[in-house]
């Protein structure tokens, strides 16, 4: 395991539900054109816990927020985005996935969701989400 294990762990299931990573200007999150963003998200690391010392390994934690974007959607359309943050929840944290990654300990806890309208002129909706990654890295 590594410490991008989490991060591509965390692409690969946005990858796997039909959304694109925006990461063109870097841990610039709000500079994506308009014709990108629908169904864009961009993932913004933050601290990594690297202060667990167990032996032969360090057990780290990283917490990660998840932004996804979607296009022509009015306040009416929030319940679609609240089902859309439930299916990236139930990917991301499904038992089948998340507990059977190779070479080490590895596991992904919920933090939180929230939704905000960034742009009421074109009906931008963003859905935050934020989980922590938990690898141990031999050493």
């Amino acid at each position: 395991m590594s410490l991008l294990s989490g991060r591509t762990y965390l692409r690969g299931r946005m990858d796997a539900l039909g959304f694109k990573e925006f990461d063109e200007n870097g841990l610039d999150f709000d500079r994506i054109s308009s014709n990108r963003i629908d169904k864009s998200y961009h993932l913004e690391p933050g601290s990594f816990d690297l202060s667990n010392l167990n032996h032969g390994d360090i057990e780290t934690s990283n917490t990660t927020t998840i932004r996804v974007h979607f296009k022509g959607k009015r306040k009416a359309d929030v319940d679609f985005v609240i089902s859309e943050g439930q299916r990236i929840i139930e990917s991301i944290m499904s038992n089948s996935t998340r507990t059977t990654q190779p070479g080490g300990h590895f596991n992904v806890k919920g933090v939180s969701m929230d939704l905000e309208t960034i742009d009421t002129a074109e009906n931008i909706m963003r859905l935050i989400l934020v989980f922590t990654t938990e690898v141990s890295i031999e050493i």
